[in-house]
Formats: C-alpha cells, sequence, structure tokens
C-alpha cells in the first residue's frame, strides 16, 4: 500500500427501496441489455438456440394454424348458411388439422420456453454468484446495510426474469408475426372501405384495419394505466416476503437462543409485523390486478359487439357471405387480441419490470462495492507485516483507529490488548485485506500464506469433514482427521465425518472454536490472526489449542486479540491500543 493511499470507497447505492426507480432511462436501458444480452454470444448459449430455433418454427405454424381456424369459422357458417351438409366432412378434416397442429404447438409453448430460461438462467445465476462472491460483495453488502435479501435476487429473481423474458420475447415474436399476417387479411376483408355517415360518403381503404388497430392501442393504453402502480408493489412484495423468511431463518437457527429467554412473544410479534407487511402488498396487488382484470372484461365484452357492427353493414348490403362475415370478425378479434396483448398482458408485463428493476438494484450494489488497497509484499525475508501510520476508519469514514510504525517479524508472536470498541478487530480485518476504509502503507505476505480465525468459526453446511477442511477443497484422509480430533478433545466425532448437518447448531461454541484450530494444523499457514479465537474456551482448553498449534507449526508468526491472560504466555510481544491516536507496543 503505497504511503497515504486510501482504499476506494465508491458511493453507496441507493437502498432498493419500494419504488427505486431513480435510475435515468438510458442507466435502465444499458441494465436491460446487459442482463440480455451476454448469454447469446457466448457458447453456453448453442443449446438454448438451437430450442429457439424450434420454438420460433412452432410459433410459425401457429400463426397458419390461426389462418385456418378462420377459414374453418368461414366453411362453417357458410355450410349452416346454404344448408349444404355434403361439405361437413371437408369441415370436420379442416378442423382435425387444426386441432392437430394446436395440440403439438401447446405441448412445444409449454416445453421449450422453460427449457430455454433454464439455460439462460444458469448463466445469469453462475455470473451473479462469481460477482458476489468474488469481490467480496457478500460481505460489503452485509457490512455496509447496502441491500436487503441478495440471496433472493439471486435465487428468485434472475429465475422470475428469464421465465418472463423468454416468454414475453416469443409473445412479441408471434405478435408481430400474427399482426402482419391477419391485418393482411383485415385490409382484404375490409373491400372499398365505404362508410356512409348520413348523406356522406368515405372512403378509408383498409377500414376494419386501422379501427381495430386503434381501438387495441386505446385499449391498452388504459389498461397500462389502470395497472401504473404494479411494478413498485411488485418490487415492495419481493422484499417483504423475503424478509419474513429471513425472519424465519432466523428463528430456526437462534431456537436455542429464543427459548432459554423465553421470546416466544417477541418472535410471534415480529413474525405479525411482516406477515403484516405482506398481506397490505397483497391487498394492494389485488386492487391493481382487479382494476386490470376489470379493465379487460369490460373491454372485451364490448368489443365483441362492435367488430361484428363493424363487419355487419357489409354482410348486411350483400357484399359478404354469412361465413366471409364471420370470418372478418374471427379475423379482427385474431388482430385485436394479438394488438392487445400488452393489454391482456399488463399484470406479467408490471411484474418483470419490478423484478428487473430489484435486479438492478443489486447489480447496482455489486459495481459499488469498494476494492480493498493491495498491500506490499515483504522484501526482507525477516519481515513479516510492516505498517507504516496505518489510519483504520468506520464505513462512513470517521477515523476509529491509527497505528503508528509497528513490524512483526517473523516468528513473532504478537498479542493486541485494548478496550472494547477501540478498533482491535477492524485492525485485523484491514491486515487480513477486507476492510477498505484503510489510509497509510502496509506490508502483508501472500493471502494464500495468511489464515483468520475469528471468535465464531464458519462451519458450512454439510459434511463434518468438510466443515473441517474448509476452504480447502482438498481430500483428506480419514485417517488423519480422526487423529486431528482427538488432538482437540473431539474424537467422539470421528463417527460423523460423512454426516451432514448444521454443525454450527450441533457443536456447542467451545467444540466450533476447538474445530477450527484443526483448520490451520492443515493448511499450515505462515501467519495467523486470531481474533479471540478461545472465548469460549476455558483456560485449560485455552492453552492446549495454542500449545497444540505452536507445536505442530513451530515457525508460526501469530497475531492475537485476547482479553484475559491465559496466552500471555504463549505470544512474545504485545501491542496495546488506547484512543484514536494512542497505540503502544510494550516490550516483551
Amino acid at each position: 500500500m503505497a504511503p497515504s493511499h486510501h482504499g476506494a470507497r465508491a458511493p453507496a447505492p441507493a437502498r432498493d427501496d419500494a419504488d427505486g426507480s431513480a435510475a435515468p432511462t438510458d442507466a435502465k436501458l444499458r441494465h436491460f441489455i446487459r442482463l440480455a444480452g451476454g448469454f447469446w454470444i457466448t457458447r453456453s448459449a448453442g443449446r438454448a438456440w438451437a430450442l429457439v430455433a424450434l420454438n420460433l418454427a412452432s410459433l410459425s405454424a401457429a400463426v397458419y394454424t390461426s389462418v385456418l381456424s378462420t377459414r374453418y369459422t368461414k366453411a362453417l357458417y357458410d355450410m349452416l348458411a346454404e344448408r349444404a351438409l355434403d361439405r361437413l366432412p371437408a369441415v370436420m378434416a379442416l378442423l382435425a388439422v387444426v386441432l392437430g397442429a394446436s395440440i403439438v404447438q401447446a405441448a412445444v409453448a409449454f416445453s421449450v420456453p422453460t427449457a430455454i430460461a433454464l439455460e439462460w438462467r444458469q448463466w445469469l445465476t453462475g455470473r451473479y454468484v462469481a460477482r458476489w462472491l468474488h469481490g467480496r460483495a457478500y460481505y460489503e453488502g452485509q457490512r455496509r446495510d447496502l441491500l436487503d435479501n441478495p440471496d433472493q435476487r439471486i435465487a428468485e429473481d434472475v429465475d422470475a426474469f428469464t421465465h418472463a423474458a423468454v416468454t414475453n420475447a416469443f409473445a412479441i415474436f408471434q405478435v408481430a408475426s400474427m399482426g402482419i399476417t391477419f391485418g393482411i387479411i383485415l385490409w382484404d376483408a375490409s373491400g372499398d372501405g365505404r362508410v356512409t355517415i348520413g348523406r356522406a360518403t368515405v372512403q378509408v381503404p383498409g377500414l376494419l384495419l386501422w379501427v381495430t388497430t386503434i381501438w387495441a392501442v386505446l385499449h391498452t393504453a388504459l389498461v397500462i394505466w389502470v395497472g401504473r402502480k404494479l411494478p413498485r408493489l411488485v418490487a415492495a412484495g419481493q422484499r417483504v416476503g423475503a424478509d419474513f423468511r429471513f425472519k424465519l431463518i432466523q428463528v430456526r437457527r437462534a431456537a436455542e437462543q429464543v427459548a432459554l429467554l423465553r421470546g416466544e412473544a417477541a418472535e410471534a410479534a415480529a413474525l405479525t409485523d411482516r406477515f403484516s407487511a405482506i398481506r397490505t402488498n397483497v391487498y394492494a396487488q389485488i386492487v391493481q390486478a382487479v382494476r386490470i382484470a376489470v379493465t379487460n372484461a369490460t373491454v372485451g365484452t364490448v368489443e365483441e359487439l362492435f367488430l361484428l357492427l363493424l363487419v355487419m353493414p357489409r354482410y348486411l348490403a350483400g357484399g359478404s357471405s354469412l361465413g366471409e362475415m364471420f370470418q372478418a370478425q374471427r379475423s379482427m378479434g385474431q388482430y385485436n387480441g394479438t394488438i392487445a396483448y400488452f393489454a391482456q398482458s399488463a399484470t406479467a408485463l408490471q411484474t418483470l419490470r419490478g423484478t428487473i428493476r430489484r435486479l438492478r438494484a443489486f447489480d447496482a450494489m455489486i459495481d459499488a462495492v469498494p476494492v480493498p488497497p493491495a498491500s506490499e509484499r515483504p522484501t526482507d525475508a525477516a519481515t513479516m507485516v510492516a505498517v507504516g501510520t496505518l489510519s483504520v476508519a468506520r464505513p462512513g469514514g470517521a477515523t476509529l483507529l491509527t497505528l503508528p510504525a509497528w513490524r512483526v517479524e517473523r516468528g513473532q508472536r504478537w498479542l493486541i490488548r485494548g478496550p472494547s470498541g477501540i478498533g482491535k478487530s477492524t485492525l485485523l480485518r484491514a491486515l487480513a485485506g477486507i476492510w477498505p476504509e484503510v489510509a497509510g502503507r502496509l506490508t502483508m505476505p501472500a493471502r494464500e500464506t495468511t489464515l483468520f480465525m475469528p471468535q465464531t468459526p464458519y462451519l458450512p453446511v454439510g459434511p463434518l469433514r468438510d466443515a473441517i477442511t474448509y476452504p480447502s477443497r482438498e481430500s483428506v484422509p480419514d485417517a488423519v482427521l480422526r487423529d486431528l480430533l482427538g488432538r482437540v478433545g473431539l474424537a467422539e466425532r470421528a463417527a460423523d465425518l460423512d454426516r451432514a448437518a448444521e454443525w454450527d447448531q450441533h457443536l456447542s461454541p467451545g467444540e466450533q472454536q476447538r474445530l477450527a484450530f484443526l483448520r490451520p494444523l492443515l493448511l499450515r499457514p505462515a501467519l495467523i490472526l486470531l481474533d479471540e479465537a478461545t472465548s469460549a474456551l476455558d483456560p485449560p482448553n485455552a492453552r492446549a489449542m495454542y500449545a497444540l498449534l505452536l507445536e505442530s507449526l513451530p515457525d508460526l508468526t501469530l497475531i492475537s486479540i485476547a482479553h484475559s491472560d491465559v496466552l500471555d504466555a504463549f505470544h512474545t510481544h504485545r501491542l496495546v491500543l488506547g484512543g484514536p491516536n494512542d497505540a503502544r507496543e510494550q516490550a516483551p
């Protein structure tokens, strides 16, 4: 770290709130392209492109099937009007073709878009997981409270986005193809387009096409206006739903503490409050959905009569047969239903907008995560850690601790002391390279040679062997693991090596800390940073863990935080922290 070098402090993004629409239009467009474009130019998209081709072929066939259905309507009504029952076999054959094609297309429409969305979701989920973990956005987001429920955005919002995007993309293709096809049919069905109003006669080529288009556009605009509040409500609903689930998980994971404190009533009240937020949001969404549904139902009911009145004058004037009249009405209905897709799908489209909004907030949080400044590497073989007036700040920018020149030689064992809240743990996190609010000069060994041991060890859900060897993914023989468990007094746990469980719920705090001392014995780091790593152990066990560590790794360099004198004998040096500008080194 260069002198006076500050960690990158990107401005924190606004928390994802109920309306969440502060981003300008061009930023929204860039984000949508970022979401939608990346996957389709990668090699991973090969299977998805093949499925897209299959679905487009099916949709094209569906357009032709819709045309056949109007021909079936014309043939049926002409047969009935002319009482020509000899045409019945041909009419039924046409119906069989329409029905068979519709069944095949329905099967394709149900399965293929879902498979395409799954391919896209797999790629996009992997991308989000990599970005979330690689830049420590998962840590910064929680440390600075930048965003709510990032896990839900990866697990659920990505799924909702890909599914809705695929569904709507194919729907728009079908809108375009069917709109063109039935637009041509309506143009031809308009005849000369003469309209008589009183004594005046006006000729409008393609009259049926223009009137139906205007009707559909007005219908769409009305529905969008009626349901304009839905995207905000969807985004808020996803948030309060995730908050409720998180509270349930919190109660499950802290079951013993809740039971010991008799906190059932408090937890019930908290859960009730969170569910009340869900209830309020759901009813608000119901109101919006009902307004959209009522609008569509009203327009749809009027539309049937309106379209019939449009084609009836030509039939009454003898310009078309009964079958042609109903064919024209059916074609207008098909065309209007196609163009009015955006009105009929208003709820789904508004939900998609809300999902994209949440993913946009997630991307903004990841992009805004500050990058911890890179530390220098030791040039002197005897030096392990070197500090030159290091300033450590809180996330808000206020200085927490200033450390003057400090040097840790290879093999030294330092004990850091100081009152609670002075910044001891934060200093260790700065040394570990995960605290970006630092300035000054810092020399540290390579990160892969450093191990951080916190007060509460992380034990991933799964087999006990994975909890012991974390974060290494290399296989360790059972005999080695059994021997190590015996050395930390957990020999009885050897039978659980292949048992999957939530080990932070099954092991006592002391057992968890003893288990964590197996990791340095396996990883064999050069430097260990211990943040009260024996706080849950009694003095004999605490001393036994340090003795085991130093016996197994005699050249190890230690920097420890401890509040008691139990571990003094295992350290050669002491650093005492006072006020923000008061840190002094004590002789061994």
